[in-house]
């Protein structure tokens, strides 16, 4: 009886199937000049508009992970999809670990607020300070160190995983650690660097570890010049948070030659993140709706990844669930991340970069983004980071072709870049970023309106032909040795499926 229950319910959703692949048949094939024109700043500012009051919705005003605006995001983004019809949706879940506390260190009477680490174990320190040579990667940079017992190692930021760092200064006796440089522009004390691993044996302990901006280094390498007894104060309760990503795939399209754009729906605490990420999301999720009134020849699929802004979990996490066959799907993978600065620039990522080794096929896609703004009059430049801080990663280190448009951050704006694209030099991109200034007010709507044309033609371009992005061959590899990155595999115990 519940046998034939079912028939009629398959029927109808053989029905719908059959439907939604006649509706693609019938609509005309993507083109640039098609899909362009139905991108509008009312539409990305209706977009930032409901993430901002998502936003709203969490005590701190945020959209970090397990908070209600982060899971108002993500249904939003699930509900606008759905109703297309075009999509077929998918969701994972996973746990992220996370921290929540404090530290502090005092130099000779006065105190500074630093960062918390996840894993990092609770504790105060008072001891005097040894700077570690090196980065503190190689167990021959803490010779000095184990010269002294019971001493605080004060490490430069870089080189290795904070994990790594802070398990060799634990095996070289050191009581705690200060990891200095670098550190991310965000005042909230919530916001916590993850030590990737929850324990690193096989090399040493962890021991109360406090991360610190580049500005105190000075003041601590004195401190460890003339031996003086530093104080450090670690207060830190750690978590697992389960959190979502949302997967978006056309119904239509070639199933091997897969078209993917990824963007993170997550903020860091105390921030709305609204060029941070609403304005990659945003664009993408107008564009997936757009979209949905072409058909496409390659199959698309938009990747709304979580955990972003903790080490790119949710990006690894995707990657780690595929077999090497999906992997050999991807045809190439498209990153939008921050799209909408004020004190604006038009970045490209960097296909053939020699400081960065990246995929076959990456310098193709670059080709394709700098001659549309070239196309449109405006001058694009490459970017490249020799520690990629965004999802691109884990496509980057599975040798899958990346490419990706960016406005700018935190970092300052040269004199010639001023020349290029107006704006302030000496400033950041974005003065707000990280910060609870990241709001709706601090984006430059007609930079976010440009950037998303630029991503919707690459992905009218790429969903209609890929023949010019090479792929590799089967059991090819790409030497990504010289990459000071983590492979998907070393991630595997900082997310749990949940």
């Amino acid at each position: 009886m519940s046998s034939l229950l079912l028939l009629p319910r398959l029927l109808i959703l053989s029905l719908l199937t059959n439907l939604a692949f006649s509706q693609q048949a019938q609509q005309p094939l993507v083109s640039s000049s098609l899909l362009l024109p139905t991108l509008n700043q009312q539409s990305l500012s209706s977009h930032a508009i409901s993430f901002s009051t998502f936003a709203s919705q969490s005590p701190s005003k945020d959209r970090a992970i397990g908070t209600e605006g982060h899971k108002l995001s993500l249904s939003y983004i699930r509900q606008k999809l759905g109703d297309t019809g075009y999509y077929d949706i998918s969701e994972q879940n996973f746990n992220i670990a996370v921290s929540r506390g404090t530290a502090s260190l005092d130099i000779g009477g006065k105190k500074y607020d630093g960062f918390t680490m996840t894993h990092s174990p609770s504790g105060k320190v008072s001891a005097a300070v040894v700077a570690v040579a090196g980065y503190g990667c190689d167990p021959t940079n803490y010779r000095e160190l184990e010269k002294m017992e019971g001493t605080i190692a004060l490490i430069k930021l870089g080189g290795c995983q904070f994990g790594e760092q802070v398990a060799r200064a634990g095996a070289a006796g050191a009581k705690g650690v200060i990891i200095y440089g670098g550190m991310p522009i965000n005042k909230d004390q919530e916001r916590a660097i993850t030590l990737t691993l929850a324990e690193r044996k096989e090399i040493g302990p962890y021991v109360p570890v406090i991360g610190v901006d580049e500005k105190y280094g000075a003041k601590l390498l004195a401190a460890a010049k003339d031996k003086k007894i530093v104080n450090i104060d670690v207060q830190v309760k750690n978590q697992w948070i389960m959190t979502t990503n949302v997967i978006a795939e056309t119904k239509g399209g070639a199933k091997d030659k897969v078209v993917a754009i990824g963007s993170h729906t997550d903020t860091v605490p105390g921030s709305p993140g609204i060029n941070d990420n609403v304005s990659g999301a945003g664009a993408a999720l107008e564009i997936a709706l757009q979209l949905s009134k072409f058909s496409v020849n390659n199959a698309v699929r938009f990747l709304f990844f979580s955990g972003e802004e903790n080490e790119m979990v949710g990006s690894d996490y995707y990657m780690a669930s595929l077999d090497e066959k999906s992997r050999q799907n991807f045809a190439l993978y498209l990153n939008v991340d921050i799209i909408a600065s004020k004190n604006h620039g038009y970045f490209v990522y960097d296909g053939s970069s020699k400081k960065v080794p990246v995929p076959p096929g990456s310098r193709q896609v670059q080709d394709v983004f700098d001659k549309y703004f070239q196309s449109v009059g405006i001058k694009s430049l490459p970017i490249y980071t020799e520690e990629p801080r965004g999802d691109y990663k884990a496509f980057m280190t599975s040798n899958i072709p990346i490419g990706g448009i960016h406005s700018g951050a935190d970092f300052p704006k040269s004199e010639e870049q001023v020349k290029i694209w107006g704006g302030q030099a000496g400033e950041p991109f974005d003065k707000n970023y990280h910060q609870p200034g990241d709001t709706i007010e601090n984006i430059d709507l007609s930079v976010w309106l440009n950037h998303t044309k630029a991503l919707g033609h690459a992905i009218a371009t790429f969903s209609r032909d890929v023949s010019g992005v090479p792929k590799l061959k089967e059991g090819q590899k790409l030497p990504l040795r010289k990459l000071k990155i983590r492979g998907v595999e070393n991630r595997h115990p900082q997310f749990v499926k949940a």
